[in-house]
């Protein structure tokens, strides 16, 4: 890889001007990145009933590498879906589910569940209903 075609190029630019400027850089967020440089992505399975927040995609791609980050940038690119996936002071909702590689995150690290290129995330509402007999 040369450094015109870094990925990171820009980022990297940004954090010496501000160091150079007295500011000191604190990042944001953490990202995973592929040994090509690329930021990792991570599969992430849409469940049928909130499919048509998601422009009806089964699955989508998303970079991070907690749970925590892929469903912020799901519910930032998905606006209308996290109304879905939380409550109104941010927590994910006690009926979806999220599991990674089949473990559901609660009996992990939750939120702060780490995640690989490898891995696939489900998010899995609970269905409830019907009638007493």
């Amino acid at each position: 890889m040369t450094w015109g075609s870094c990925p990171l190029k820009s980022v990297i630019i940004e954090v010496i001007t501000l160091i150079s400027l007295g500011i000191p850089y604190i990042p944001q967020i953490q990202v995973a990145l592929t040994p090509q440089g690329r930021i990792m992505t991570v599969k992430v399975v849409i469940p049928t009933p909130l499919r048509r927040y998601t422009a009806n995609q089964e699955f989508l791609e998303l970079e991070g590498s907690t749970i925590d980050q892929l469903l912020n940038q799901l519910t930032t690119e998905y606006g209308d879906l996290k109304k879905h996936l939380y409550t109104a002071d941010g927590t994910l909702r006690n009926f979806v589910n999220v599991y990674v590689n089949d473990e559901d995150i609660r009996h992990l690290q939750k939120g702060d569940t780490p995640v690989s290129a490898n891995d696939v995330v489900s998010i899995v509402p609970s269905i409830a209903g019907g009638r007493n007999a």
